[in-house]
C-alpha cells in the first residue's frame, strides 16, 4: 500500500503523481467518477449495506473508494459545485439505479440516535458507502501492522464522523463518542509515530479542534489548538495601535490588530508560485461603499496597515483560534471587538485555501449583520457566496477541497438559511419565505407566515408536503403549526417509536403549557434515544426543579452543563438542586463555575456568598461581599460579616483545613472600605475593631467611632435594655483597649495614646450618666459599676501623667 502524507488529501502542496496507481492519481486529481465506478459501490447499494464481504478486497482500493465517496459528498453539499450539474457524475453505472436502494433504507442506515440527516443533503449514498467502508477498515485495524496506515484510516474515519454530524440538525451521542475515540487514537499516534510530516500533524490537530468546538468542548479544543501552535512555532497575539474607523474621525483611538510571527520567520513567507493555493482566485470581501465608515481600520503607523501574509496552514490555525475564542466567551460587543482582528487578517490575505476564505466571509457576514451600516453588504456578500458554493466557476474541485475539514465549512442549506435570516432582518419576509420553503426549514416557514398574519397557511403547506411524502419532521412541524399533540404522537408511531424528535416535541408541548408532570416522561424518552440534546436537558431540569424533584433536576442540569458549559443560569440551577439535596460543598463548586460564566450577576454572587459561608470557604465570603459592593454600589450583610470575622479571630480552619487567620489583612481592608461607605453603622466599626485586637490603639479608635455611630441622634440607645447593655459593653471594651494602648506605647511616643485615653474618659463619663438616667439603671447596674471602676483607672493614669 502506498502510504505518505498526501493520502490525507490536504491539497496544500504540489506532488508528482506520475508513479502513482491510476486510483491514487484520480483521487488526488479529484476525478471521482473513475473511483466511484467501482463495482464494490454497486454491491453495497444493491445489498442495502448488509452482508457485503470486504475482507478479501485490497485495503488501498477500499480506502480510495471511501475517500472518493466522502470527498464527492463534501463537494456536493459543502463547497460545491453541486454534483447534479456534472454529466460525468450522472454517467456512473450505479447512478440511475440509486432508487432501487430506497430513500428510506439510505436514511435509516445514516440515522444516528433517532436523528435523520437533513432532507437537503444531496447524494446520501456517497456518505453511506463512505461510512460502510471506513467503519469496516477501522474494525480490522488490529491486523494492520503499519502505524501510518492506521493513522490514515483513523484520520479519514474522523472526517467521516464530523461530516455526518454536520448534516444532522441535532448533536448525537453516537457520532460524538466516535469522534472522541478516534481523536484520542490519533493524538496517541501523533506522539508515537515520528515519520509523519509536521503539517499533517498540525492539520490533524486543527481538525480535531474543529469537531470539538462544534460540540462546545472548549477545554479539549484549547489543548489541541495549543499543540498545533507549538508544532508550527507560531505566536498569535492581539495588540493595541492608534487608528481611525471613520472617514471624518480626527483623533486616532486605540484599535486592536492581530500580530502573527514566528521565531524561525517562516510564517510570513508567501506560498511559492508552484503551490496550488497560489494559483486560485480567492473570493474577496465586497466594497462597503459607505459615506462614513472606512473599509477597515486605518492605523496611524503605515506599517500596521500591512496585513501579515501567512501560509495556508497558519491561516487554518488563525481560524481555529478565532472559533475557539468565539465559542469560549459570552457573545457581546466587547467579544466582537476582540474577534474582528482575526477576521480582518484572514479576509485580506492575497493567497490561501479557498474554503477557509469562504468560512471567514460567512463569519464576517454574521458579525456585520448586526450593524446598520454593514448589514446591506452582508446580504450581498451572502448572496455571492451562495452562488460560489452551488455553481461551477473557474475554481477547481482541487482548490475547493484544500484544508476543507479544518475550515469550519457548513452545508449549503445553512448558508441559504443564513441568507434568508438576513432578509427577514431587513424586512424581506416573502423572499425569505421562498428560501425557507425551498430548503424545508419548517420552523422558519411557520415564523414567516405568522409575521405575514397567515398562520393557517403554514399548516396547509406542511399538509401538502405530507401528501407527497410522510416524515417525522413534517408531522412534528404540523403539530407545531396547529398546536396539536396528536401529530407528535403520529410522528412517534410513524418512526416505529425510534424518533427522539417526536418525543422532544411532545415534551415541549406540555412544557410550554407548564404541565411539567406530563412533560417529564416524554423529555426523558427523547434523551434516552439521543442524550446530546441541549434544549431537552435544560427543559427537563427546569421541569424537575419546578416540581422539586431535586435528584432529577441535578441529573438534568449536570448533563446540560456538560453539553453547554457557558450558561451561568444552568450552573446556578444545578447548585440549587445540590443545596436542596444537602450537598453544600458540591453546590459551592458549581456556583464557582456559574461565576466564571457570568461575573456580573449579583444574584449568583449572593448565592455564592451564603453557600461559601455555610461550607466554611471564608476567603470566598470576603471576595463575594466585595464583589457585591461593586455590583450594587453598596452592600452590607452584617450577619455574614460577623460570622466570618469571628472565624478569623478564632483562627477557625476553613473548608480546606487552612487557618483563617491568614485572611486577616483581606478582612481588614474590606471592613475599612465598609466603614467609609456606612459611617452611621456602629456594628461595622465594631467588627473592624475586633480585627485590630493586636493593635490596641487602632482598635480603640475604631470603637470610639462605633460609639459615636450608636449614640448619635436623640439618645435612642437608652430606649431598650438590650441596646443600653450593648453600648455599655462597647464602652467597656473601649476603655480596656485605650488603657492597653497607653500602657504598651513608650512614653516618648505616648501622645496619640494619651489623647485616645482622654477621649475614652469623656466618652465613658457621658455613657455612665446616660445609663444612670435611663429607666434600665437597675438592670445595668453591674455594667455601670464595672465601667465606673475603669473610669477611675483612666483618671488615675491621666493624673499621674500630668
Amino acid at each position: 500500500m502506498v502510504i505518505n502524507q498526501h493520502w490525507l488529501c490536504n491539497y496544500s502542496v504540489n506532488v508528482c503523481t506520475d508513479e502513482w496507481t491510476p486510483t491514487l492519481k484520480s483521487l488526488w486529481e479529484c476525478n471521482w467518477s473513475q473511483n466511484l465506478s467501482n463495482e464494490v459501490f454497486d454491491q453495497i447499494l444493491a445489498n442495502n449495506f448488509d452482508g457485503i464481504e470486504l475482507s478479501s478486497r485490497n485495503n488501498e482500493e477500499l480506502l480510495c473508494l471511501a475517500i472518493s465517496a466522502l470527498q464527492a459528498f463534501v463537494q456536493g453539499n459543502f463547497v460545491g459545485p453541486l454534483l447534479n450539474e456534472g454529466d460525468e457524475f450522472k454517467q456512473l453505472p450505479w447512478y440511475a439505479d440509486v432508487k432501487r436502494v430506497g430513500n428510506e433504507s439510505l436514511r435509516n442506515y445514516l440515522m444516528s440516535d433517532g436523528e435523520e440527516i437533513n432532507t437537503n443533503a444531496k447524494h446520501p449514498e456517497l456518505l453511506a458507502v463512505s461510512k460502510y467502508i471506513l467503519t469496516h477498515l477501522h474494525s480490522n485495524l488490529e491486523s494492520v501492522n503499519d502505524p501510518i496506515e492506521k493513522f490514515i484510516c483513523e484520520h479519514w474515519l474522523l472526517r467521516y464522523y464530523g461530516v455526518h454530524q454536520l448534516v444532522i440538525d441535532e448533536f448525537t451521542d453516537t457520532l460524538f463518542n466516535g469522534i472522541n475515540n478516534v481523536s484520542d487514537a490519533l493524538v496517541e499516534h501523533l506522539n508515537e509515530i515520528e515519520n509523519i510530516d509536521n503539517d499533517s500533524k498540525v492539520i490533524c490537530l486543527l481538525e480535531i479542534t474543529a469537531w470539538q468546538l462544534h460540540y462546545k468542548r472548549i477545554f479539549t479544543a484549547k489543548e489541541k489548538l495549543q499543540m498545533a501552535q507549538q508544532l508550527l512555532d507560531v505566536n498569535i497575539s492581539i495588540e493595541g495601535k492608534l487608528g481611525v474607523r471613520t472617514k471624518y474621525q480626527q483623533k486616532p483611538l486605540p484599535q486592536l490588530m492581530l500580530r502573527v510571527d514566528s521565531p524561525n520567520g517562516d510564517v510570513v513567507d508567501l506560498p511559492s508560485i508552484e503551490s496550488p493555493v497560489a494559483s486560485v482566485t480567492l473570493p474577496a470581501i465586497l466594497q462597503l461603499d459607505d459615506d462614513v465608515r472606512l473599509e477597515k481600520i486605518q492605523f496611524v503607523n503605515e506599517e500596521d496597515n500591512v496585513i501579515t501574509r501567512t501560509k495556508g496552514i497558519v491561516q487554518a490555525l488563525i481560524l481555529g483560534t478565532y472559533n475557539y475564542i468565539q465559542k469560549s466567551q459570552p457573545k457581546d460587543k466587547l467579544a466582537n471587538e476582540e474577534l474582528m482582528p482575526y477576521l480582518t487578517t484572514l479576509m485580506y490575505q492575497e493567497q490561501g485555501p479557498w474554503p477557509i476564505r469562504i468560512s471567514v466571509l460567512l463569519e464576517n457576514i454574521s458579525m456585520e449583520a448586526t450593524h446598520k451600516r454593514t448589514v446591506e453588504r452582508s446580504l450581498k456578500q451572502c448572496e455571492e457566496i451562495m452562488k460560489l458554493v452551488t455553481k461551477s466557476d473557474a475554481t477547481s474541485n482541487f482548490h475547493r477541497l484544500s484544508f476543507v475539514y479544518a475550515s469550519y465549512v457548513r452545508p449549503h442549506w445553512l448558508i441559504r438559511a443564513q441568507l434568508a435570516d438576513l432578509m427577514v432582518s431587513l424586512g424581506f419576509v416573502k423572499t425569505a419565505l421562498d428560501i425557507y420553503l425551498e430548503i424545508e426549514r419548517w420552523e422558519a416557514v411557520i415564523m414567516c407566515y405568522n409575521m405575514l398574519d397567515l398562520k393557517h397557511k403554514a399548516a396547509e403547506v406542511i399538509q401538502n408536503e405530507l401528501k407527497k411524502k410522510e416524515s417525522v419532521e413534517l408531522y412534528c412541524m404540523l403539530g407545531d403549526a396547529l398546536d396539536d399533540k396528536t401529530w407528535y404522537e403520529r410522528a412517534w408511531e410513524f418512526s416505529k417509536e425510534r424518533s427522539g424528535r417526536a418525543q422532544r416535541h411532545l415534551g415541549t408541548h406540555y412544557y410550554a403549557k407548564k404541565q411539567f408532570e406530563e412533560a417529564i416522561p416524554h423529555l426523558e424518552k427523547s434523551i434516552a434515544i439521543n442524550s446530546l440534546q441541549e434544549a431537552v436537558w435544560s427543559r427537563l431540569g427546569y421541569a424537575a426543579l419546578s416540581l422539586e424533584r431535586w435528584e432529577l433536576a441535578a441529573k438534568a442540569y449536570r448533563h446540560y452543563t456538560h453539553i453547554e458549559p457557558n450558561g451561568f443560569e444552568s450552573w446556578n440551577n444545578l447548585a440549587k438542586a445540590y443545596l436542596n439535596l444537602g450537598d453544600k460543598q458540591r453546590a459551592h463548586k458549581i456556583l464557582t463555575e456559574a461565576l466564571r460564566c457570568n461575573y456580573d450577576n449579583w444574584k449568583v454572587w449572593e448565592n455564592f456568598l451564603i453557600v461559601s459561608l455555610d461550607t466554611g470557604n471564608f476567603e470566598d465570603v470576603l471576595n463575594a461581599h466585595h464583589r457585591l459592593g461593586e455590583l450594587k454600589s453598596k452592600h452590607l450583610d452584617k450577619e455574614v460579616l460577623m460570622i466570618t470575622v469571628n472565624a478569623i479571630c478564632n483562627n477557625t480552619p476553613d473548608a480546606q483545613g487552612r487557618p483563617s487567620e491568614r485572611l486577616l489583612k483581606k478582612a481588614q481592608n474590606l471592613l475599612a472600605q465598609l466603614c467609609v461607605q456606612y459611617p452611621t453603622e456602629g456594628g461595622v466599626f465594631e467588627l473592624s475593631a475586633k480585627l485590630l485586637d493586636k493593635v490596641p490603639l487602632q482598635k480603640a479608635q475604631k470603637l470610639q467611632k462605633a460609639y459615636r455611630a450608636y449614640t448619635q441622634g436623640q439618645n435612642t440607645w437608652t430606649k431598650t435594655p438590650e441596646t443600653t447593655i450593648q453600648v455599655l459593653s462597647l464602652c467597656n471594651n473601649l476603655c480596656e483597649s485605650s488603657l492597653r494602648a497607653y500602657d504598651e506605647i513608650d512614653s516618648g511616643s505616648n501622645t496619640a495614646a494619651a489623647s485616645q485615653l482622654s477621649s475614652a474618659r469623656l466618652t465613658t463619663q457621658g455613657c455612665i450618666k446616660a445609663a444612670k438616667d435611663s429607666e434600665w439603671q437597675d438592670q445595668c447596674s453591674e455594667q455601670i459599676t464595672t465601667l465606673t471602676d475603669l473610669l477611675d483607672t483612666i483618671k488615675t493614669k491621666l493624673l499621674n501623667k500630668a
